[in-house]
């Protein structure tokens, strides 16, 4: 599947266990001819960091996603984006699972391995609100 299934601008949701929730804006544009996506995240929470991510085939072409934040953290992602899933998985510690509903809303959850097991963190929630 290619990555111009994410294009366009997504409202999020996040929900957490505590009970709090929030709401941000994710854009998702095709660049450098369309061999890479660039996402940019930001949230109407207070701390909650703007990110910019960069989404492409590794020299081995697999996607990855390379994410930068506000809080000057940078990260490492291997992504699949194929069927109704979308995953991102960094070195075995942190991972999201999204499902798409359909073309237009993808339900999903940021979980942290923990303990031996995969342990739910926060759920993730996109829902499109410009088409390309």
């Amino acid at each position: 599947m290619s990555l111009d299934r994410l294009v366009g601008t997504w409202q999020t949701e996040a929900r957490f266990p505590d009970g709090v929730s929030g709401t941000g804006t994710t854009t998702f544009e095709l660049v450098l001819g369309g061999e890479y996506l660039l996402q940019r995240a930001t949230a109407e929470a207070t701390g909650v960091p703007e990110g910019l991510m960069v989404i492409g085939p590794d020299h081995d072409g697999v996607l990855t996603q390379h994410y930068f934040d506000s809080r000057g953290v940078t990260r490492h992602y291997a992504m699949t984006l194929g069927g109704d899933t979308w995953t991102l998985e960094r070195d075995g510690v942190q991972r999201y699972l999204g499902r798409f509903e359909d073309d237009d809303t993808i339900r999903g959850a940021w979980e942290w391995f923990r303990d031996g097991a995969w342990q739910h963190d926060f759920e993730l929630d996109y829902r499109r609100s410009v088409a390309p």
